[in-house]
């Protein structure tokens, strides 16, 4: 616990550092008045946060260029430690979802595409990812009704856009049966 004789405007940038994350996660250091301390506290706190999510775009890009090779154990294992540096990273959330798809754990792939969304309500890839999962489980309307929020938050007439409709009009029972 920080020492509370310390005055603000005597803090070093570490003990500065220590006591807004002491202030942020308890709220128990409080420098009322010191608009010089509480101006370097944020600027440390956002030097702090942009390290990190440049730290979880590394793993991110890292799970990316796994993902495809075909290597998902260690795709699922950068992008577990970018969400685990950002959890608050939609993208990361989808891609893993897709590793977990195409490791063959579906239950995961849903869950971790229903976090995309939760974080993120118009990420289109997870609409997509959550489309492939439940028409790999049989549940056609699910795929069907994800397709279509795909379909509303992706560019019209992209190539994935297009994949989509064809898929929807098969799921439909329209045309003939295939995978997205």
């Amino acid at each position: 616990m920080p020492n509370k004789n310390v005055r603000c405007g005597e803090k070093t940038a570490k003990i500065v550092f220590i006591i807004a994350i002491a202030f942020i996660f308890s709220g128990i250091v409080s420098c009322e008045g010191k608009k010089d301390s509480a101006q370097k506290e944020a600027s440390v706190t956002t030097a702090s946060q942009d390290k990190l999510i440049a730290q979880a775009k590394e793993h991110f890009d890292k799970g990316t260029q796994l993902s495809l090779k075909g290597q998902y154990d260690e795709a699922i294992s950068a992008y577990n430690e970018s969400l685990r540096l950002n959890p608050q990273s939609a993208e990361a959330h989808s891609n893993l979802g897709f590793a977990y798809f195409d490791k063959g754990n579906i239950e995961q792939a849903i869950a971790e595409q229903q976090k995309a969304l939760a974080v993120n309500p118009k990420l289109a890839h997870a609409f997509y990812g959550l489309a492939l999962a439940y028409e790999k489980k049989g549940n056609k309307q699910e795929a069907i009704k994800n397709l279509e929020e795909f379909m509303k938050h992706t560019e019209p007439h992209s190539l994935w856009w297009n994949k989509a409709g064809e898929k929807l009009i098969i799921l439909k029972g329209e045309g003939e049966k295939g995978k997205i």
